[in-house]
């Protein structure tokens, strides 16, 4: 089963008019690329397909491999899943097997279901492939939110057709500096973001 955690990779997948967008559904994850970037999230360890509800004499299960499907197709899936707080169980998109080379996934609120088959898009490209394989110089953590409201804040003073940051790190427990410029205006930014202990 999947969560609302696990839709949000949909906004990563491209969508433009070379490509409708992939979204991947695995036994343990979900995730999505543009090309430029990636977003993995795993499932979570509350989701028991086994406690989720049947639909028409099938259970709820985890596929045995990864299955690609469109970002449209992802998020109407996302759309799906009801906004049960007093049943955490069913705040998820089960997946229910195949039919005629279609995954079946499901969302059940005990009074309704709905049904999504999407079509599949072929085979995923290899995950191993895209990782790197060497460990990390250092690690820094930051909050999620305070760095998506600075890049927000700096991509609204930059140029369109030139939207680049650069990223200065300089050890694991002293400030990331972002460094920007608008080449229009010649205006330059910069930005500190201090990291969090975990």
């Amino acid at each position: 089963m999947y969560n609302k955690n696990n839709l949000e990779v949909t906004a990563i997948a491209a969508s433009n008019k070379y490509d409708d967008g992939r979204v991947v559904f695995g036994p343990r994850a979900t995730w999505a690329t543009d090309g430029h970037r990636l977003m993995l999230v795993t499932r979570s360890r509350e989701s028991n397909p086994s406690e989720y509800p049947p639909h028409n004499g099938r259970n709820a299960c985890l596929p045995t491999r990864e299955i690609m499907v469109s970002k449209e197709d992802g998020e109407k899936m996302k759309k799906m899943i009801p906004k049960i707080k007093h049943m955490p169980i069913l705040a998820n998109i089960a997946f229910a097997g195949e039919e005629d080379e279609k995954p079946i996934f499901y969302a059940s609120d005990l009074s309704a279901i709905n049904e999504i088959r999407p079509i599949q898009r072929g085979a995923p490209p290899k995950l191993k492939g895209i990782f790197p394989h060497k460990k990390p110089v250092f690690s820094i953590s930051v909050n999620a939110k305070i760095l998506y409201e600075l890049l927000r804040a700096i991509s609204n003073t930059l140029s369109e057709h030139r939207p680049f940051v650069k990223l200065d790190f300089f050890s694991g427990d002293e400030a990331i500096r972002i460094k920007a410029r608008n080449q229009e205006t010649g205006q330059s930014v910069i930005a500190l973001i201090m990291p969090v202990k975990d």
